[in-house]
């Protein structure tokens, strides 16, 4: 079979390039999708020397970035695409073979989710987010609304978590940058020869004694020394880490190799503890709500566990269940009377299960038509979804129909959290904006990268947001 590999970031017309790092030739776009290299745009400017004022006053002014979420494959329908997807299967299984699946013990799913919902204790339950009370800036902006702007890198930021005052950032450098945000400096860099990545870093997070776990496409885990430049390299993974996220001394992971791992991290490094094996395709990414794990893949399954048994209580959406194309987003809502987890696709349509009732999906709708569901988060009263059509919904959990419609973005939404009753969202254009999830008032707008604001970390009292110009933003909030 041949597989053909498409530049999907490529623009209609113009001039082809060749990539200056690899040499692959007859290029269009922003990347070279050979070695994913930054290519030099016609007519872009020159990396400014500019302080950091100055640079944020064109912040959130440039053009939309080629590379956009319009890029996102569609359902295949057409016999050739069925072909290349029977094509890529059977490479799927060539390269990581059939591994054993978990057990499915859906006798256990209503119990362990009582369980969960009602005494959320112990190393493998994970406290979903608590409501808060949050700071006057996110109703009236923040006191400097330049903020403190770190230049990262010259490449696209893939990831990003805060701890206290300080926070981490990873990209397609293969490094990682730590930051203090109190004496608003650079902390130290997470790269040397002997320890790091070596391929872009996918995903990163604080464990609670403040050291630093990642995942890169190299397909390896590092465990960074809280103090220092060292780390302990955690291997079992044989693809690209897609996500990774800790509690307490507990991390999970999820890989294009179709598993998710259970790693134990005392204070002399990280032991695998459990794998979890079932999925067909790449697991895209999963949410760690309780005791209780979701994950979706690129074929639209979506699996639910439960990490201390190491054991898959249910399917709740089998592969190619309607061919709904990739598990795009995850979300949870824990309500006085609705109690459930979310899943959107890239039709656009969100399903939401109650597991205290079985693996069968209590409501469906299609809220985002013609893209993928980019984000779904919640607030005390409501769901919010975001997605590829530029929309945001205020959602009832109760009747799933959209009770406020954002219309305010100009450009693909790639980035949302919810935080009280704002939603704060970014978008390909480099902006960043608070609504009102009651009202669906944009209280002010942000130009807070160049290019897509990929990743958000809303605190009660600080906003830190990264992206595509390589640099990572903190707001006083």
């Amino acid at each position: 079979a041949t597989v053909s590999v498409l530049n999907c970031g490529g623009l209609a017309g113009g001039k082809t390039m060749d990539c200056p790092k690899c040499g692959a030739a007859g290029l269009r776009g922003k990347f070279c999708p050979q070695c994913g290299y930054k290519l030099p745009q016609a007519g872009a400017p020159a990396r400014s020397s500019a302080s950091s004022a100055q640079q944020l006053q064109t912040r959130g002014t440039m053009n939309p970035p080629a590379r956009t979420l319009a890029g996102l494959q569609q359902p295949v329908a057409t016999k050739r695409g069925q072909q290349i997807r029977q094509a890529m299967d059977d490479l799927d299984e060539e390269v990581f073979g059939t591994a054993d699946p978990t057990p499915v013990r859906t006798d256990q799913l209503r119990a362990n989710q009582n369980a969960a919902f009602s005494n959320p204790t112990g190393p493998y339950c994970k406290p979903v987010y608590e409501y808060q009370d949050i700071g006057q800036g996110y109703t009236t902006g923040p006191s400097n609304e330049q903020g403190d702007v770190y230049d990262a890198s010259d490449r696209n930021i893939l990831c990003l978590d805060v701890l206290g005052d300080e926070c981490v950032v990873g990209g397609t450098d293969h490094g990682l940058r730590v930051y203090d945000l109190k004496r608003k400096r650079e902390a130290k860099n997470l790269y040397t020869k002997k320890f790091g990545h070596t391929d872009w870093v996918t995903s990163c997070a604080y464990l609670a004694d403040g050291r630093i776990l990642s995942g890169a496409q190299d397909s390896k885990l590092c465990l960074w020394q809280k103090a220092g430049v060292r780390c302990t390299d955690l291997l079992g993974h044989t693809a690209s880490i897609s996500q990774v996220t800790a509690h307490g001394d507990v991390a999970i992971s999820a890989s294009y190799d179709r598993t998710l791992r259970i790693w134990s991290c005392g204070p002399r490094g990280g032991d695998c503890v459990a794998t979890l094996s079932g999925h067909k395709k790449p697991v895209m990414e999963f949410l760690w709500a309780h005791s209780t794990l979701v994950s979706g893949d690129r074929a639209g399954a979506v699996r639910a566990w439960d990490p201390e048994t190491a054991t898959c209580v249910g399917v709740l959406s089998a592969e190619g269940d309607r061919d709904r194309g990739q598990c795009s987003a995850l979300g949870w809502y824990l309500g006085d009377e609705q109690q459930c987890v979310m899943a959107g696709d890239q039709t656009g349509r969100v399903r939401a299960w109650d597991l205290r009732i079985g693996p069968k999906a209590v409501k469906e709708a299609m809220l985002h038509p013609g893209g993928a569901v980019t984000g779904i988060k919640s607030t005390r009263d409501y769901i919010v979804t975001c997605g590829a059509d530029k929309k945001i919904h205020v959602v009832d959990p109760a009747s799933s129909t959209p009770l406020q419609t954002i219309g305010t973005h100009k450009d693909f939404i790639y980035s949302m959290e919810t935080i009280g009753d704002k939603v704060v969202s970014g978008d390909g254009q480099g902006w960043l904006l608070v609504h009102d999830t009651h009202t669906a008032t944009c209280h002010y707008g942000l130009g807070a990268n160049k290019a897509a604001v990929r990743c958000i970390k809303a605190l009660p009292d600080r906003l830190v947001v990264s992206g595509d110009d390589g640099s990572a933003v903190s707001f006083d909030m």
